[in-house]
């Protein structure tokens, strides 16, 4: 039983040291054109185009309900601010 539970523990022990090394294999390069192939890149930058523009949305509706008196100017320079943080 002992031999068992040491045996266990030993795999246990050396899998993720395995496991690092073959993540550790993976190049940028094979990164980057992994990304190409799944389109993963083009949906990344799908999902932050989205979020920039909810934010620069939110912003100005928050500007607005903030300052009822402010001009149209002032609005988009407060939605161009909050889009450029995302």
């Amino acid at each position: 039983m002992k031999s068992v539970a040491l045996l266990t523990f030993l795999l246990l022990s050396w899998s993720p040291a395995f496991s690092q090394e073959q993540i550790d294999a993976a190049t940028k390069e094979d990164v980057e054109q992994l990304l190409q192939v799944t389109g993963a890149r083009s949906n990344v930058q799908l999902m932050w185009a989205g979020m920039a523009q909810e934010a620069a949305t939110m912003a100005s509706e928050a500007y607005r309900r903030k300052n009822p008196n402010a001009t149209p100017l002032e609005i988009r320079k407060a939605a161009e601010a909050a889009g450029d943080l995302v």
